[in-house]
């Protein structure tokens, strides 16, 4: 943010936070960092065949996600 601001409020887009993964060799913190990612609305449309969705519950099933269009 170049304002200096911890304020993540990204404009025609979706941010997500992720501790990391076991078995990425890129990003899987265990002290409790994270990264957060913006994507746009436009990147996530056209990349929603590799998006998975959940329905409430965390121990609900993953499926894929079909956008409200």
């Amino acid at each position: 943010m170049p304002d200096g601001s911890d304020r993540n409020q990204p404009y025609s887009a979706v941010t997500f936070d992720s501790s990391g993964q076991y078995g990425s060799t890129v990003w899987d913190d265990f002290r409790g960092a994270k990264l957060e990612i913006n994507i746009c609305d436009v990147c996530l449309l056209e990349g929603r065949t590799q998006v998975l969705h959940r329905d409430g519950a965390p121990r609900r099933p993953l499926n894929p996600w079909v956008p409200d269009l």
